[in-house]
């Protein structure tokens, strides 16, 4: 971006950066064999890396509500169950 000072405001490094961040986090997910742990914190890193991509704020708690929402239509059982990781979401 130094070299090219012209392109640096025309290009949505963030979104870019993001995107990027996502392909990441979902090809980890398919390596690690998808337990319960990974998919919780996929769809918490998904969420907010989908509103940055949208330019709205990644740490809200109405994001928290939609991670528990995503979390519980993944996997009802997985909220339903009595430990203190699932009630954090």
């Amino acid at each position: 971006m130094i070299l090219l000072p012209y392109l640096g405001p025309r290009i949505a490094a963030r979104k870019i950066a993001a995107g990027g961040a996502l392909f990441i986090a979902a090809a980890y997910l398919a390596l690690s064999g998808g337990n319960m742990a990974t998919e919780r914190a996929f769809i918490m890193v998904a969420v907010a890396l989908i509103a940055v991509m949208l330019n709205r704020r990644a740490i809200s708690l109405r994001a928290g509500g939609n991670r528990c929402d995503c979390r519980a239509g993944v996997a009802p059982s997985g909220v339903a169950r009595p430990w203190i990781s699932n009630v954090l979401c």
